[in-house]
């Protein structure tokens, strides 16, 4: 996993807090696929979030299980995941919750791909973010058991929006190095 080959490359990357993330060209990316979700119950709301970011990692997950994985597209599977995660978390206003998480797994990746932290320690705050959705989301089905079933289809269209526009930044990004 990324093997110590990028050391130097991104000094800057992973700041994902809104002032930055505006910075970086993120604003009014998924503005409609945001604006979409802004109104509703705090509890979909925050269970769009939770099927949102579940569905950027399953992506990133399948995506890096591929077979002849080149190292680039590998390192730019990791910015995309950690900006993916950073334009959730900048976009999940009236949830501080889901939010902090959000960031959470956006600079953890980044911090990673900076070599800042190993495989390992990136893995275990992976874990520890993880196991904090997954008490959101129990939190959430006591408050609303039927809620699930019916939110599955809801953050496919944000999520897709997240994943191409955080791979464009971070394609963009690589190429510029």
């Amino acid at each position: 996993m990324l093997n110590g080959m990028y050391s130097g490359e991104l000094d800057n990357y992973g700041k994902s807090t809104p002032e930055y993330l505006s910075l970086q060209g993120f604003s009014g990316q998924c503005e409609d696929e945001f604006k979409a979700i802004s109104g509703l119950p705090i509890v979909n709301y925050e269970a769009v979030y939770l099927e949102t970011s579940n569905q950027v990692l399953t992506w990133f997950v399948s995506f890096n299980e591929r077979k002849n994985i080149s190292p680039w597209e590998e390192k730019w599977s990791y910015i995309t995941w950690s900006k993916s995660a950073g334009l959730l978390g900048k976009n999940a206003t009236r949830s501080p919750r889901v939010r902090a998480v959000l960031l959470g797994f956006g600079d953890n990746a980044a911090a990673f791909i900076r070599q800042e932290k190993s495989f390992d320690q990136y893995m275990d705050s992976n874990a520890s973010l993880a196991h904090t959705l997954d008490k959101i989301g129990q939190s959430i089905i006591r408050l609303s058991p039927n809620l699930p079933s019916t939110v599955k289809g809801d953050g496919k269209e944000l999520s897709d929006c997240v994943i191409a526009s955080a791979g464009a930044r971070a394609r963009s990004e690589l190429m510029s190095k």
